[in-house]
């Protein structure tokens, strides 16, 4: 059932509110329940939500934790409408019919920590890490990833278009980055009953408010604030004295919230990499799904470390580069007696340089001498001269690319850009690629030629094929 408070003082805009609220309450009876809670002599009531000003009318729709308010502005969104009777039961109304779609549509009405999808998407919404207060700290502030969270209000609509997007970035970014997301609007009725003023709280990562003292608290005091007490509220209901004796916990959603200095909804927090302090960064990109992934791929390329250029010397090497790579860019270079150690290295180190260009793409990178692992050319179409040679293979997809142009690094560069948006000349890589034979491992030392053996006679050697008779 819909539930429509009404929080109110004997003010003059109470007064005037009251006709239009009854009128309102009479032609919604049996509908929507209508109610008013005199703020004058039930004050607590209003802790848990935030009512500031009177008259404030609340409304209690599907998620009874977190009701929205009713502005008094003519304006199209449900919680919205002018303090009239008609305004009022348009809206309500309106909050009605939401809550049947819901349930119609099987969602049953957004529950408390929850969103609606807000629209269709290919990600899962379990990707998505559900973060509360109570677990903030273990999942985020101790983790050394990359953590991207949206704060949001279950009754915001920008969020709720914002949801699919979200859980389809955190989908394709699975492993890379988290993407969470935190109700900023959940409270508690303990936290709120004794004014604990949760901004303060968090600025000193308060977990727990232990008191057993008596003061006063209507006067804005070093003390008062040293034991987190709201002097605001507290004078607000002409509270002059304060007696606690018991440990308080304040582990709501507002507490992560404020800490963070979050206003409006939603708000995506970045928390970077490594060891963190409890700073965080404002995410200021798009956010449609393809907008946060290329964002957050672009902070994950930076904690990558650039990848090892790994001589092929087993089967092994092979698989763990190549298996579970998006890409392996395979490179057959001269043998060491054609090019010395100089040589090699500097193909070595071209690369090296490339591949660190390239690391967000998380490819793979091997290399083996001209002839030194040939079934594996020969898959590749490679083999016998051309060296270098280079071919860009894709396992899963049992495909591979060949280096047409110059082995150096502009040409190679051309070529991976080529590769990096979906072009080139595929073939077909039926068998997938063979088992590396195992050889030892380059020396980093410039070849040495085989040595003559010194019995050899080559006048001993028949090179003349069948001797010619003489005329």
């Amino acid at each position: 059932m819909l539930h429509k408070l009404c929080s109110y003082c004997r003010c003059g805009h109470c007064k005037s509110l009251a006709p239009e609220w009854k009128r309102a309450a009479t032609a919604l009876k049996g509908v929507v329940k209508v109610g008013a809670v005199d703020m004058d002599v039930h004050g607590s009531v209003g802790g848990p939500y935030n009512v500031r000003g009177f008259p404030t009318i609340k409304v209690f729709g599907a998620n009874k934790n977190s009701p929205e308010d009713y502005n008094g502005t003519c304006a199209d969104g449900p919680g919205e409408g002018p303090r009239t009777a008609q305004g009022i039961v348009d809206s309500a109304l309106q909050e009605v019919q939401n809550v049947v779609k819901d349930r119609l549509s099987g969602r049953g009405g957004r529950s408390s920590g929850s969103r609606g999808s807000g629209g269709q998407g290919s990600g899962s919404s379990d990707d998505v890490i559900e973060l509360t207060d109570a677990n903030f700290e273990e999942k985020v502030l101790r983790s050394k990833d990359i953590w991207l969270v949206e704060f949001f209000a279950s009754w915001c609509g920008q969020c709720r278009q914002l949801a699919p997007e979200w859980a389809k970035a955190a989908s394709e970014l699975k492993g890379k980055v988290h993407l969470a997301a935190l109700d900023a609007t959940v409270h508690t009725v303990t936290a709120a009953r004794y004014q604990v003023h949760t901004v303060t709280a968090a600025r000193y990562q308060v977990r727990q408010l232990s008191l057993s003292l008596i003061l006063p608290v209507q006067v804005h005091t070093v003390t008062a604030a040293r034991y987190q007490v709201h002097t605001v509220t507290a004078a607000r209901y002409q509270v002059r004295k304060l007696s606690l004796s018991q440990t308080l916990p304040v582990q709501v959603h507002t507490v992560t919230a404020a800490r963070y200095q979050v206003r409006g909804y939603p708000t995506i927090k970045l928390f970077s990499s490594g060891p963190k302090d409890g700073d965080a960064a404002d995410y200021q990109g798009g956010r449609t799904a393809s907008d946060i992934v290329q964002a957050a791929l672009d902070l994950h390329a930076e904690t990558i470390d650039p990848p090892d250029v790994v001589e092929v010397v087993s089967a092994e090497v092979l698989k763990d580069n190549c298996a579970e790579k998006p890409l392996c860019v395979v490179s057959f270079l001269p043998d060491i007696l054609d090019t010395g150690a100089s040589g090699r290295n500097q193909y070595l180190g071209t690369l090296k340089e490339l591949g660190e260009k390239y690391r967000r793409k998380q490819w793979g990178w091997v290399w083996a001498e001209a002839g030194a692992q040939s079934k594996v050319e020969q898959a590749l179409g490679i083999g016998g001269f051309g060296y270098p040679a280079m071919a860009a293979v894709n396992l899963r997809k049992k495909k591979y690319v060949l280096l047409k142009g110059s082995f150096d690094r502009e040409g190679i560069d051309e070529f991976l850009k080529a590769l990096a948006v979906g072009r080139g000349r595929t073939e077909d890589l039926q068998a997938g690629l063979p088992d590396a034979r195992t050889i030892a491992p380059w020396d980093g030392k410039d070849g040495q030629p085989p040595e003559e053996d010194p019995d050899l006679d080559l006048g001993d050697l028949d090179v003349g094929g069948d001797k010619k008779e003489e005329l």
